[in-house]
């Protein structure tokens, strides 16, 4: 227990060099870069791992450890990432040009639609391209992306986004079109844009700090007419789940948050602890093989088992719990057990 303690107390505190790293660089003027060479050396797997490379880049090239043999890996993920860009757009300017032709109007949300609100490209990579698509349509749309004659690209359709008290039609009375090369992109409102970001990260137990950073951005940069009541209307536990995202935004990479929002909500130092003891490690089982190819080398299951341990707030959000000062534990064996029961379903039914 003493060991484990110690484990995660160092898993923190390379966490908070992470929040350090990371932290304002999604401003035209970015803070200052504070770490050390071999800080930089620590974190540097880390955030590769986590697509955090560009963020990390833009408040570190004007140091005189620009030129170190780390940050020249930074630079290069970061020069990846801006082709990956450009052949995104074309792949994104592909699916609504073909889902248009067949009368289906996508709205898209994260990836290229928060990327394109950072000051440079580059900083923020993505990969899947995520549509909410017209439930009387869904089925025609799949048909046609599942053809041989669909788009090329990964795309991820859902009638409504996962865990998002917005149906189809909500998201399309307040979405808008953005020019994109030659097309127009029809992509979430801001307000219902940072509720999507907010929910979609704690359900995946934030354990990227760019999902961190892209809800400081959009709490950042809100215009001035920005319905932050839109924003917070709706299901009261989810907007309590986006209260807390932005006030964890504010206590790790002391984004600014709007002064009505200000005693919002109280973030509980569990929640803290778990987001920085994610970002203490590249470990992480979004990046191990599935946990049915370990069935031929018993010796690694151990490992992915506790890969798979959800974190405090995946099994809060799972469980549809509230950030209170309640012990986790019963969450994230319930989630677990879901989990589990969820697994050896599925291995059934592919056994018959």
């Amino acid at each position: 227990m003493v060991l484990q303690r110690g484990r995660l107390h160092v898993l923190r505190e390379i966490g908070k060099l992470v929040a350090q790293a990371v932290l304002g660089s999604w401003r035209e003027k970015p803070p200052q870069w504070t770490l050390t060479a071999a800080q930089l050396d620590e974190i540097r797997p880390i955030v590769m791992a986590a697509g955090s490379a560009g963020l990390i880049w833009r408040k570190l090239r004007a140091t005189d450890i620009a030129n170190w043999a780390p940050a020249v890996e930074l630079q290069n993920s970061v020069r990846m990432q801006i082709l990956h860009h450009a052949v995104h757009e074309k792949e994104i300017a592909e699916a609504f040009s073909m889902l248009r032709s067949i009368g289906v109007e996508p709205i898209l949300g994260k990836g290229w639609a928060i990327a394109r609100l950072y000051p440079e490209r580059g900083m923020r990579p993505y990969g899947d391209i995520d549509l909410c698509i017209h439930p009387d349509h869904f089925e025609k749309a799949r048909r046609l992306i599942e053809s041989p004659e669909g788009p090329k690209a990964p795309l991820d359709t859902q009638r409504r986004f996962k865990r998002l008290d917005r149906t189809y039609q909500d998201l399309h009375l307040r979405s808008k079109l953005v020019r994109m090369g030659k097309i127009d992109v029809r992509i979430m409102g801001l307000e219902d844009h940072l509720r999507f970001l907010c929910i979609h990260m704690l359900r995946h137990g934030l354990w990227k700090p760019i999902w961190l950073c892209d809800v400081a951005l959009l709490m950042e940069s809100a215009p001035g007419d920005f319905d932050w009541q839109r924003c917070l209307s709706g299901n009261e536990l989810q907007s309590h789940w986006v209260l807390c995202s932005l006030s964890i935004a504010k206590e790790l990479l002391s984004a600014r948050m709007p002064s009505t929002l200000n005693s919002a909500a109280r973030v509980p130092d569990w929640a803290l602890k778990a987001i920085l003891e994610q970002w203490g490690t590249a470990d992480h089982y979004m990046r191990a093989n599935p946990l049915r190819d370990y069935r031929h080398n018993l010796r690694k299951i151990p490992r992915a088992l506790r890969l798979r341990w959800p974190n405090p707030i995946q099994a809060t959000i799972a469980m549809n719990g509230g950030f209170n000062s309640y012990p986790r534990l019963p969450l994230q064996l319930a989630e677990s057990g879901r989990r589990a029961f969820a697994f050896f379903g599925a291995l059934t039914r592919r056994s018959k």
